[in-house]
């Protein structure tokens, strides 16, 4: 501007535009000037600069990038949406709900173990289909238990609450059902796709069993004793899910397996979880088998049956089945060393109960169960028949 000249319209602001990384702090990005050369950007008076990035970045997301850049804004935009809290809550609160850690440990290595109890092979890929409609199945029917039981869940103790994602605000209501609706369909699709109309019916059969399980007007989990015989019932229903899969005519053949893990699993397992969880049941006024005989005896009847689902597991594989020896051994050995070391935790429990202690009970049952569950899968994977010798005669 020449000296003395009388200034007609507001002065320019230009900036010198730098590289920054979101959220980091910029200093000295704007400078003042009076003449403008042609490199720098011209930026009204009355516009704020955080106002214009916004412009600039929205302007800049609209043009035609190159694909690799469209991802990397798709990815960055993914990180920005991960990184606040609420979404890993939200995220985590769905996989509880789904119980992925239960799908693992228990329904796809006992899957795994069926197929390879009544194959004496591992399953092939044209079980894949099976194995993960029965996984979504899974969760579509642990998403409607957990639904099933938030209004007594909110009486429980806080510890539970927080592990509860509906109860703790994790997942919305509305969004659990989602989740269910989207699973079951999901299985229905994959077994209508792949796997034929027995499976299907049987899925459905399943589901409808399993609703009643947790919603009026039956909510069987609120009954003592008839609850742990509708997990029979649903258990029954699963194994002859599998058996359709495989072969009808298997279902005898593999039954000894399945009676063992029906004791062992459905009434053991289910009764030792009703001991862990008492007081809370206590709490929500619940009338549930472990109230109704009290914690002494309920424990009790969970070792008598986890005992029995071990001697006909150990029995079946070793004498019954051709498998291959040493495993079977193993299975044999282990579980005479964790009866005893469950007789001593039940017998803790029934001198005095305690949280520790009946968690213990629970958590190392099933640890055992999937050791077995991969020791049974082992045995029979590995054996090898036999050749029959045929005397030949001149």
């Amino acid at each position: 501007m020449q000296k003395g000249k009388k200034r007609s319209e507001p002065l320019a602001i230009f900036k010198i535009v730098p590289k920054f990384e979101p959220g980091e702090k910029r200093k000295d990005s704007y400078k003042y000037v009076f003449d403008a050369p042609e490199r720098l950007e011209q930026i009204p008076w009355d516009v704020p600069p955080h106002e214009l990035e916004r412009q600039k970045r929205l302007k800049e997301e609209k043009e035609n990038y190159a694909f690799p850049e469209k991802i990397e804004i798709l990815l960055r935009k993914f990180e920005k949406y991960m990184d606040a809290e609420p979404r890993r809550r939200l995220i985590l609160g769905h996989l509880r709900l789904g119980k992925v850690l239960q799908l693992i440990w228990f329904d796809l290595f006992l899957l795994l173990a069926f197929f390879a109890v009544i194959t004496n092979k591992f399953p092939s890929l044209e079980y894949i289909p099976f194995v993960v409609a029965a996984l979504f199945m899974s969760a579509a029917i642990s998403t409607l238990s957990e639904i099933g039981d938030i209004e007594k869940a909110k009486k429980y103790d806080e510890e539970t609450k927080r592990k509860k994602p509906l109860v703790s605000g994790c997942v919305s209501v509305k969004l659990a059902w989602i989740q269910a609706v989207v699973f079951f369909f999901l299985s229905l699709g994959i077994a209508f796709a792949f796997l034929g109309p027995i499976v299907v019916g049987l899925f459905i059969l399943l589901m409808a069993l399993s609703t009643q399980y947790a919603f009026p007007p039956l909510k069987m989990n609120s009954r003592p004793v008839f609850s742990q015989l509708f997990l029979v019932i649903n258990a029954i229903v699963f194994y002859c899910c599998v058996c359709a899969q495989i072969g009808l005519d298997y279902i005898s053949y593999g039954s000894y397996f399945a009676g063992a893990v029906i004791l062992y699993h459905t009434l053991g397992e289910s009764l030792a979880q009703e001991t862990l969880e008492i007081k809370n049941a206590l709490l929500a006024d619940e009338n549930t088998t472990a109230i109704y005989f009290g914690a002494p005896n309920t424990v009790i009847a969970s070792f008598i049956f986890m005992l029995s689902g071990l001697g006909l597991w150990s029995f079946s594989v070793f004498v019954l089945y051709s498998t291959n020896l040493i495993f079977s051994l193993v299975i044999v050995i282990y579980s005479i060393l964790w009866g005893f070391y469950s007789f001593y935790l039940m017998d803790k429990i029934h001198e005095k109960w305690t949280k520790g202690n009946a968690k213990k009970f629970l958590y190392y049952m099933r640890i055992s169960f999937f050791i077995l569950c991969i020791l049974t899968i082992l045995a029979f994977v590995t054996y090898v028949p036999e050749p029959i010798y045929i005397p030949k005669f001149n």
